[in-house]
């Protein structure tokens, strides 16, 4: 029996890219399907990196720990967020269908092995409708039902 194919939301600046995987995909595959596909061989998979938020976006503490070293020995690029080793399955860290991840790309320093990862850099959701007097205003009862031209 084959394993149940979900998708992981996979965000990087304004940026949302959607991966087809299974629970059994290691985070590896899915760097190199990511690399391959989307974007179009541009970037290595070794140069990309996932992180997954460990505290809520408005805290600017992360929870203790999360500051963990990478394998290239860099410390994780923002607080709050905690990198992915190639080799785990996402049922192994609790990854379901619809999950979000992070995505930073190596930025390369001016010597030969240096750089770093950059910052996970995500804006805040900006409603393209400005809403006058919030959301808990009543519309008049002409326009009820009928969208903002």
């Amino acid at each position: 029996m084959s394993s149940p194919t979900m998708y992981l939301r996979v965000k990087r600046q304004k940026t949302i890219y959607f991966l087809e995987c299974t629970p059994q995909d290691s985070i590896g595959s899915l760097k190199t399907k990511l690399a391959h596909g989307p974007l179009n061989r541009e970037k290595d998979p070794k140069d990309l990196k996932f992180f997954v938020a460990t505290a809520p976006r408005a805290e600017a503490a992360p929870a203790k720990g999360t500051a963990k070293a990478d394998a290239k020995g860099d410390p994780a690029p923002t607080p709050g967020y905690a990198g992915l080793e190639d080799a785990a399955l996402l049922e192994q860290l609790g990854l379901v269908d619809d999950s979000v991840v992070y995505l930073a790309y190596w930025v390369p320093g001016e010597g030969s092995g240096t750089g770093a990862w950059e910052p996970v850099q995500v804006p805040e959701f900006e409603s393209l409708h400005e809403e006058e007097g919030g959301h808990d205003a009543v519309e008049p009862e002409d326009r009820k039902g009928k969208g903002k031209a």
